[in-house]
């Protein structure tokens, strides 16, 4: 074998394996975007966006704010994308209330979820949005079954409670709304 056939086949060699890295490198990030797109049709956030002393206002009172700008949410969007969240908590086995899995842990999911998709909307959007979405876990002493926590929200109506164990909007009385002793946004 001469030189140039050594020379040729070791660029062919090189672009070859050059080829297949980049094929990888592109099959990864497809795989890794595939999923980012959230599945409900519509954005979490109306596009109305509060400062935290906007949001304190909207709320009535101390609530712990952790970030500086807030979206107010689609209460649409969260009526709608309720299934697919529920599915995903059946998918991961997740059926029914559970001592080990109570109403603060689906309080806590949800916001979780709801806020994952804010982001994954603002992020493809590349727009300046709000830091997080208006919504967090509210704990407080219900009327009918002691201590209770579900989801606090500000949408286009004010402020809202919903309830991630039924996907209902449910009102509380002003009792238990003072009686509230976890809040935070």
């Amino acid at each position: 074998m001469n030189y140039f056939t050594k020379q040729t086949l070791k660029r062919m060699a090189a672009d070859t394996v050059w080829a297949f890295g980049a094929i990888a490198v592109l099959v990864i990030l497809a795989l890794t975007f595939q999923g980012c797109q959230p599945k409900t049709e519509g954005k979490p956030s109306t596009g109305v966006v509060y400062t935290q002393f906007d949001t304190w206002d909207q709320l009535g009172g101390p609530t712990q704010l952790l970030v500086s700008r807030y979206g107010q949410v689609d209460r649409n969007w969260i009526i709608k994308a309720y299934p697919e969240w529920r599915a995903e908590l059946h998918r991961d086995g997740v059926v029914r209330w559970d001592p080990r899995f109570n109403c603060v842990h689906f309080s806590t999911h949800f916001v979780a979820w709801a806020q994952l998709r804010h982001y994954l909307e603002s992020f493809h959007s590349g727009a300046q949005t709000a830091q997080s979405l208006a919504l967090g876990v509210f704990a407080y002493r219900s009327n009918t079954r002691g201590g209770h926590a579900l989801v606090e929200i500000v949408t286009q109506n004010g402020r809202e409670f919903f309830e991630p164990q039924t996907g209902e909007f449910v009102v509380l009385t002003p009792e238990e709304i003072k009686s509230s002793w976890t809040r935070s946004l």
